[in-house]
């Protein structure tokens, strides 16, 4: 049998089995079982320092901002190199921690996955990679 579609002519089997494939992509599930634990760790220590980073912005233009306040009313305070050491030490202890909190945050995952189950997600191939993949 032949279906119609506006002048093109498509045999039924074809757009049968076109949309069959449509719905299995759509309603396909993973299940994400295992978080490599390097991985993870770089990009938590990367948001990380990310996160420092703002955050430093902010208190540096508070600190200089209540400089010359605080310098005259409480202590004797400067922005000078030792703040900005801090700074810097800050970066690499932000670094530190966020590689560390990811990786066991990974380790974590995996042993609770490995009990009860990974987190179950829905992935639908775009149109690009569904010419990758008929190529």
């Amino acid at each position: 049998m032949v279906c119609c579609r506006g002048s093109a002519k498509i045999p039924r089997e074809a757009g049968a089995k076109f949309f069959t494939t449509i719905i299995a992509r759509i309603t396909r599930m993973y299940e994400v079982k295992k978080i490599d634990v390097l991985s993870a760790a770089k990009i938590n220590g990367f948001i990380a320092v990310a996160g420092y980073s703002v955050w430093a912005v902010f208190a540096s233009v508070f600190i200089i901002g209540l400089g010359g306040y605080a310098s005259r009313n409480f202590f004797d305070f400067d922005f000078n190199s030792f703040s900005i050491l801090a700074i810097l030490v800050g970066f690499v202890v932000s670094a530190i921690a966020g590689f560390g909190a990811g990786a066991i945050g990974a380790l974590i995952y995996n042993l609770v996955s490995s009990w009860i189950g990974g987190v179950k997600v829905h992935l639908t191939l775009t149109s690009d990679e569904e010419e990758e993949n008929e190529q």
